[in-house]
């Protein structure tokens, strides 16, 4: 598949949307894995949507740059945060997470998932 998809947040101060800083991710997947382009925009600059389509697309292209996650790192997060039934022991939760695709999953989960996964990594400072 190659359709781009964006998501844009931005941070909040005292509960206000705060007028700097901020994320963009650019999200592309095919059948094997999803690939994403992480751009944060500097707590010191205005934040930007269109610079940030065009920084994280070009880290998307770039695959030096870019995130790739693939089925195992799906499987492995849910495992570790109990995404599965609880009625099925640790061993049938491990065999369910482990029949999925990256077909599978969401394209919305995909980015929660590069958040959950990597906002202390970007997090502001």
């Amino acid at each position: 598949m190659k359709t781009i998809y964006y998501r844009h947040f931005r941070l909040t101060k005292n509960g206000k949307l705060n007028q700097q800083g901020g994320f963009t991710l650019a999200l592309r997947r095919n059948s094997s894995a999803a690939y994403v382009g992480i751009a944060r925009c500097s707590n010191n600059e205005k934040y930007s949507k269109e610079m940030g389509r065009t920084v994280a697309t070009s880290r998307l292209k770039d695959s030096t740059k870019c995130l790739t996650i693939t089925t195992t790192d799906i499987c492995d997060f849910m495992y570790e945060h109990h995404f599965a039934p609880t009625t099925l022991t640790a061993t049938g939760q491990k065999k369910f997470i482990n029949t999925l695709s990256i077909d599978d999953v969401s394209t919305e989960f995909l980015f929660h998932y590069t958040l959950a996964k990597f906002y202390e990594e970007y997090k502001p400072v």
